[in-house]
């Protein structure tokens, strides 16, 4: 009786052990079998492989899953730092101060003013005008702004003068001007970023043009007037004098410029000749006084070099 009991214990004993392992844990089927094992006799081995099947229909348990990879959190983005307000007590800009004048420069120049002739002509005839208009043109080239060197063109108009004569002349009168090409050295004493005051000293030639007209009575009996008229240029002769000048930076390389000279003018006496006839005569030694104002325009000649 008791070895049919240990044969159905051991028949069973595979069948229970799923449901031991799912109450109990896993080390209590591998207890169980190894003690079914035991317990069945030598000559049971048939039973006890028949049995294996019934082992390996067991559920297996599902595998361990891994650990869920952690996922980085975003960095917070920076916060830009606000603009620093700007000062109030930041001190402004100075303004630009005057324009430097040039330091090398080519200047043409051109004044008008009036002249007045000193002293009386050679023919002893009375002088009626003085004065007349005069005009300057010029080149002038500035080696520094303490000196300047140029050649100018100079017309001064000089007055007009009478002969009288009774009887058959009514009048006789001879307007003059004087041309003269000149050249000058300019010193300047004194000196500014917008002005300079300058001596000059001047020497050239220069020639007397003169007009004549005479009105006459040639008939003592009946008067009938009559008038003639000539001209002509006398030679060329010295001229030397000074001049006080000076000028004003305007900008952009204009300045306002103004002059007072004297100027010595050694001419003929002779007979002035209009087309090979005598017409009248030269005035002599004579001298100007002219005072003129106008513009000059200053080239500057460094910034131009440096352009190339």
């Amino acid at each position: 009786m008791r070895p049919r009991l240990a044969l159905a214990l051991a028949a069973t004993a595979p069948l229970l052990a799923p449901v031991a392992l799912a109450q109990v844990g896993a080390p209590a089927p591998a207890a169980s079998a190894s003690a079914a094992t035991s317990a069945a006799p030598a000559t049971s081995a048939a039973p006890a492989t028949s049995a294996a099947p019934a082992t390996s229909a067991a559920p297996a348990l599902p595998p361990a899953l891994p650990p869920p990879t952690p996922v980085p959190s975003a960095a917070p983005a920076p916060i830009a730092a606000p603009p620093p307000a700007a000062s109030s007590a930041a001190p402004k800009p100075a303004p630009p101060g005057p324009e430097k004048p040039a330091t090398h420069t080519f200047s043409p120049e051109a004044t008008i003013g009036a002249a007045f002739r000193l002293g009386s002509p050679a023919s002893g005839a009375s002088v009626t005008e003085r004065q007349g208009v005069a005009y300057r043109l010029g080149l002038f080239w500035g080696t520094s702004r303490a000196w300047a060197v140029g050649v100018q063109y100079d017309r001064a108009g000089a007055g007009a003068d009478v002969i009288k004569y009774p009887d058959t002349v009514t009048s006789d009168k001879t307007e003059r001007a004087i041309h003269s090409v000149l050249a000058e050295l300019r010193a300047f004493p004194l000196r500014s970023d917008r002005g300079r005051v300058y001596l000059g000293l001047l020497f050239g030639f220069s020639h007397e043009y003169a007009s004549h007209a005479a009105t006459y009575n040639s008939n003592p009996i009946q008067p009938v007037f009559k008038t003639d008229r000539c001209g002509g240029a006398g030679s060329s002769s010295l001229a030397i004098g000074a001049g006080l000048g000076g000028d004003y930076e305007l900008g952009g390389g204009f300045a306002f410029t103004g002059r007072v000279s004297f100027l010595g003018h050694r001419l003929s006496d002779g007979a002035v000749e209009d087309h090979g006839s005598p017409c009248l005569r030269g005035a002599g030694t004579t001298s100007i006084v002219a005072a003129q104002a106008g513009f000059r325009y200053a080239i500057d000649l460094d910034r131009a070099n440096a352009k190339k």
